[in-house]
C-alpha cells in the first residue's frame, strides 16, 4: 500500500535536539553526544523513532565519520570518536531520524565544531609569533569563532542556494523556562588528581526533571557555552512578519507551529514530497530493490531474506512490490557489520541492491579557514598529553564488543552438536551419517545435501539450511566441509512455518571462523558492509587501576524525581580547571541551563622532602 500523505500534511513534526559537551576538539578525542527527539509544533519531547543517525562531515560535505545510535524513550547519550587523520578546520555534525528525512536536511539538528590536528607537521596554530597579516585576506585569528544561525539551530556559516542567494533560516527548539532556576556546586573547590568529588544539583521544580551534566578540563575560554549555543539557535536571525505580527531579531517568543510556516525571502520553490521514509519504531528499516537481468523476469512478490554473518542466526524476511522494491525491519539487538541480502529463487538470476541508510543531501555552506590563535597553545598541549598517555595506557586493555542475544529467530534448537566434543571425522557429511540420526545426507556424485527426518511426516522433507547465520537453498553442497572447521550443528525436526513458506525442519551450521568463507555465497545475493545500530554506551571497559588522563571528565544524564540530584564523580589523573555545564529539562517541554566556569580545580599536592 502506498502512502500518499505529504510532509506538510503530517501531524507529527519530529525534530532532534543535539547537544555536545563542547565545540572544540582535537583529533582522536571523543565527541560526547546527547540527543532528544521532540515535536516541533507541540514543543514537548516525544518517543517516536528508535534510531538516530549522526554524521561528522567537512565543509566539502564529505562524511568522515557516521554512526547509528539507539534512542531509548526518545533520548540518547553516547560518543563519536574523531578520526586521527583529519586536517585542522571547521567541521559539521548533524543528527536526524529516518522519519526526519521526509523534511530534508533543513530539518536536521546541525552544529559546527572546531577540530585541531596538533600532530600534523607544518600547521601554524602553535606559533606564538603568528601575526594577523599571515591569515588569508578577510580572515583573522577569531574568524568563525562566533556563531551564526543555520537551519535546525546551528552555530555555522551562512547557507546559500545554487544561485548564491542567502537562504533565510530559523530554528525549531523547545522554549526555555527560567523558572526552573537550576543551580549546582561541588563539595570542594580544590581537589587532587584521582579524587572523588560530590556534585549537588537543585532546581525550583518539585517534579521529575532530567539533568545532562558535562564536566571538562581546560575548556577554551572563548568556547561558546552550551547555554549560549542553544539560546542562539532558538533566536530569530532577522526580523520576521508572521500573520501580520512583527517578530524582532533575536526574539524567542515565536512558537514552533508558526515557525514551520515562515515565508522565505527568496523565491525557492517548495515541493510537496510524499512520505518516503517511515519512522523506525523499535527497529531499523532497510530498503532496497531487486532487478532481473531480463526485462521479462518477474520481480514482484519475491521473498527477500536479510541476515548477518554470525554464529547466532537471525534472518528477516520481506516481500518485493510490483517494482521490485522491498522494505525490511531489522531488530536492533541482532545486527552486525556483514549483511547478506538474498533471494532464494534458483530459476532466475537477480541483481540485489540496498539503499544507503544515511541521507545523501547536505546544506550548502560557505567555506571558512580556521587558524587557532596562540591563546589556545597551552590548552592544546595539555590535551595532546592526555591523548598520548591515554593511548599508551589503553593499548593493552580489552574492549568489550557489543553483545547479541543467544536466542535465534526460530527459537532454540532441539539438538545441538558441538564438534570439539566428538571424535575427529573427515567432513560434515561423515559427521551427520555417524552421529546425527535426525539428519540424512543425500549424495549425488560429489554433491551432498541434507534432509531432516521430520517427526510429523513419514518422508524426509526439505529443511531451511543456515550456514554462519545465512540461509541457503536446501540442495546446497555443504557436505564436504572439513569437521575441524565447523563449530556446531543445530537441528530442529518439527515443521517450521515462515510467512507463506513451510520447511520440514531446520539445519543451522556454524563454522569456527564465523565469516562465511568456507562456501560460496548463495546465488541471487549481495554481501555488503553494514553500519549496525549502537545499542550501548561507547568507550569500552577500563580497569580502575589504570590511570586516566581525560579532557572530558564526565558526560551523562541523571534522572531526578524531585528536582534535586546528588552524584559522586571520580576525577582523572591530569590537572586543570574544570568547567561545569548542566542542561535540565522536563517532559512537558520546559528546560533551563547553568554554566559554571572554573567550578573546581584539580591540582597536585606539593611534594614534601
Amino acid at each position: 500500500m502506498k502512502i500518499r500523505t505529504t510532509h506538510r500534511e503530517c501531524k507529527v513534526q519530529e525534530r532532534a535536539l543535539l547537544i555536545l559537551d563542547q565545540d572544540f576538539y582535537l583529533v582522536g578525542e571523543p565527541i560526547n553526544l546527547f540527543a532528544l527527539t521532540y515535536d516541533a509544533a507541540l514543543q514537548i519531547p516525544i518517543d517516536l523513532s528508535s534510531v538516530l543517525y549522526v554524521e561528522l562531515y567537512n565543509q566539502d560535505n564529505r562524511v568522515v565519520s557516521a554512526k547509528k545510535y539507539q534512542l531509548k524513550r526518545g533520548e540518547m547519550v553516547n560518543r563519536l570518536t574523531i578520526p586521527k587523520d583529519l586536517q585542522t578546520g571547521y567541521y559539521y555534525i548533524r543528527a536526524y531520524t529516518n522519519y526526519m528525512k521526509n523534511f530534508g536536511a533543513e530539518a536536521f539538528s546541525t552544529q559546527r565544531i572546531r577540530i585541531v590536528n596538533p600532530f600534523r607537521i607544518g600547521t601554524p596554530w602553535l606559533d606564538d609569533e603568528l601575526q594577523p597579516d599571515t591569515y588569508p585576506k578577510g580572515m583573522g585569528a577569531n574568524t568563525g569563532v562566533s556563531s551564526l544561525n543555520q537551519p535546525a539551530g546551528v552555530n555555522g556559516s551562512a547557507v546559500k542556494n545554487d544561485e548564491k542567494q542567502i537562504i533565510p533560516v530559523h530554528a525549531d527548539y523547545i522554549k526555555p523556562d527560567s523558572g526552573l532556576n537550576i543551580s549546582a556546586h561541588f563539595e570542594r573547590k580544590s581537589v587532587h588528581p584521582g579524587d572523588s568529588i560530590a556534585l549537588h544539583i537543585t532546581s525550583a521544580v518539585n517534579d521529575s526533571i532530567q539533568f545532562l551534566i558535562a564536566i571538562n578540563v581546560a575548556v577554551p575560554v572563548r568556547a561558546q557555552s552550551l547555554q549560549g549555543r542553544i539560546v542562539k539557535a532558538m533566536a530569530l536571525d532577522r526580523e520576521q512578519v508572521v500573520n501580520g505580527k512583527v517578530w524582532a531579531k533575536g526574539d524567542t517568543g515565536l512558537v514552533n507551529k508558526q515557525m514551520l510556516h515562515l515565508p522565505t525571502l527568496t523565491p525557492i520553490p517548495i515541493v510537496n514530497h510524499e512520505i518516503r521514509y517511515l519512522p523506525e519504531i523499535g527497529c531499523d528499516i532497510v530498503t532496497g530493490c531487486i532487478s532481473g537481468k531480463n526485462s521479462r523476469d518477474e520481480i514482484a512478490n519475491k521473498s527477500v531474506y536479510l541476515s548477518f554473518v554470525d554464529s547466532v542466526s537471525w534472518v528477516n524476511r520481506c516481500q518485493t512490490d510490483n517494482s521490485g522494491q522491498f522494505v525490511c525491519k531489522l531488530p536492533l539487538s541482532y545486527q552486525g557489520n556483514d549483511l547478506v541480502i538474498n533471494v532464494i529463487d534458483t530459476t532466475v538470476n537477480y541483481v540485489v541492491k540496498i539503499d544507503d541508510e544515511f541521507y545523501p543531501d547536505f546544506l550548502k555552506v560557505e567555506k571558512e579557514y580556521y587558524y587557532p590563535d596562540s591563546t589556545l597553545k597551552e590548552n592544546i598541549e595539555t590535551r595532546m598529553v592526555n591523548l598520548q598517555i591515554n593511548d599508551a595506557f589503553s593499548a593493552g586493555l580489552k574492549r568489550v564488543p557489543q553483545t547479541r542475544p543467544n536466542v535465534r529467530f526460530y527459537g532454540f534448537p532441539e539438538n545441538e552438536y558441538i564438534f570439539r566434543k566428538y571424535v575427529d571425522l573427515p567432513n560434515l557429511s561423515e559427521f551427520v551419517f555417524e552421529l546425527v540420526p535426525e539428519v540424512k545426507a543425500v549424495k549425488v556424485g560429489n554433491h551432498v545435501s541434507f534432509r531432516v527426518h521430520n517427526i510429523e511426516s513419514a518422508e524426509d522433507g526439505e529443511p531451511l539450511v543456515l550456514f554462519d547465520g545465512v540461509p541457503f537453498p536446501s540442495d546446497c553442497n555443504l557436505g564436504n566441509i572439513p569437521c575441524k572447521k565447523v563449530e556446531s550443528l543445530c537441528v530442529v525436526t518439527s515443521k517450521f512455518f515462515w510467512g507463506a513458506n513451510a520447511y520440514d525442519g531446520i539445519i543451522d551450521i556454524t563454522s569456527t571462523e564465523k565469516r562465511l568463507n568456507l562456501v560460496e555465497a548463495p546465488n541471487n545475493s549481495a554481501r555488503v558492509s553494514f553500519d549496525p545500530v549502537i545499542t550501548r554506551r561507547g568507550g569500552g571497559s577500563y580497569s580502575s587501576a589504570v590511570p586516566q588522563y581525560l579532557t572530558d571528565i564526565y558526560f551523562d544524564k541523571v534522572c531526578s524525581f524531585a528536582g534535586v540530584a546528588d552524584l559522586k564523580i571520580r576525577l582523572p589523573q591530569n590537572q586543570g580547571n574544570c568547567t561545569l555545564q548542566i542542561y535540565g529539562y522536563t517532559k512537558d517541554g520546559r528546560w533551563g541551563m547553568v554554566t559554571l566556569p572554573n567550578a573546581v580545580s584539580i591540582t597536585r599536592s606539593p611534594v614534601q622532602l
